[in-house]
Formats: structure tokens, sequence, C-alpha cells
């Protein structure tokens, strides 16, 4: 609450404040402080719409890089079986050696 002119006013809203302005001040100081409320409300939803479509992007980013993510697992986890049987089945046979070869390739 606000004390305009020893009368306690109750405001909730931007109507309120308009209300007492058109009361206190005039109608016209009134128009334009909806005028400039109203630019700047369209431009604060301009804003979030934009906030919103980087949030959306990243959103779809984050979930390319957890798809990623998955796939280089999955990998991990095959690249692990690889070397197990290669150490299963190490009998220096010529196969034995072309596996132990390529995963040497593939470690880099």
């Amino acid at each position: 609450m606000i004390q305009i002119n020893g009368i306690w006013e109750s405001i909730q809203d931007v109507d309120d404040l308009l209300r007492i302005t058109t009361e206190n001040i005039s109608y016209e100081f009134a128009c334009e402080v909806r005028r400039i409320w109203n630019e700047q409300s369209e431009n604060i939803k301009d804003e979030i719409h934009e906030l919103q479509s980087e949030i959306d992007e990243l959103e779809t980013i984050i979930n390319d890089y957890d798809d990623i993510q998955e796939q280089l697992n999955y990998i991990y986890g095959q690249l692990n079986e690889l070397r197990d049987y290669i150490d299963a089945n190490d009998n220096s046979s010529d196969f034995i050696k072309g596996m132990k070869k390529a995963l040497e390739i593939i470690d880099g």
C-alpha cells in the first residue's frame, strides 16, 4: 500500500497504478505510462521467446551429446570384449596377431 494525498491505496497490478496516475496526475500521463509499459512488456516477451529458443537449441545439443556418449560407451564395451577375447584366445596364430594389430590401430 502507498499513501497518496492522505489516502492509502492498494496496488496489485499495473491497472491499479494507471488508475491512481489518472486520478492524481492526468489521463494523458497515465496513457503515456501504459504505452511505455506495453512497449517494455513486448520487449520482455520478445526476450523471453529468444531465450526459450536458445534453451531449445541447447537441449537439442545436449540430447545429441547424450546419444554420442551412449555410442561411445557401447564401442568402449565392444573394445573391452575384444581385448578379453584376444587375451583368452592368445595362441600366437596369425588371426590373433591380426586382431592385436587392429586393436593397436584403434587404440592409436
